[in-house]
């Protein structure tokens, strides 16, 4: 998608409305699980936003993503990942087996799902918005 191309380059979402920045985090998130899971999702310095993200998987109309997030967050020590990449990634490294197999069933409820369907279905429900945040998305995803 243009806009998920477009936009994916601040470190920060504070910087642009609640329907791209669900966009932008879900298209992330949806991606680096896509790729390689879970574990993926919490070796890289995003994982702190979990609950964010999980936040606007809801939003998207993507319940069953956004429960397997915060099902995910179940499996560290008081629900929250060590914050320091550097110490997750030890964390990550030294409970690979188990956490590999608590992922495993909530990679695959993500797996099971279709981001751009949902993804779509929001941005119609969102057109006046999006159309307005910049002039090229209204013409690229023909909202005029």
């Amino acid at each position: 998608m243009q806009i998920v191309g477009r936009r994916l380059q601040p470190s920060s979402l504070d910087a642009v409305s609640r329907v791209e920045a669900d966009l932008l985090a879900t298209a992330t998130a949806y991606s680096v699980i896509g790729d390689g899971g879970l574990m993926d999702w919490y070796e890289r310095k995003v994982a702190t936003a979990t609950e964010k993200v999980a936040a606007s998987f809801d939003r998207l109309g993507m319940p069953t993503v956004a429960e397997a997030m915060r099902a995910s967050l179940r499996v560290f020590p008081d629900g929250v990942p060590p914050g320091d990449l550097a110490a997750r990634k030890r964390y990550l490294s030294a409970n690979r087996a188990r956490l590999e197999e608590s992922f495993g069933p909530l990679d695959e409820a993500v797996w099971a799902t279709d981001w751009d369907a949902a993804a779509m279905a929001f941005i119609d429900a969102h057109r006046a918005e999006i159309a307005s945040i910049a002039p090229e998305y209204a013409t690229v995803l023909r909202l005029q």
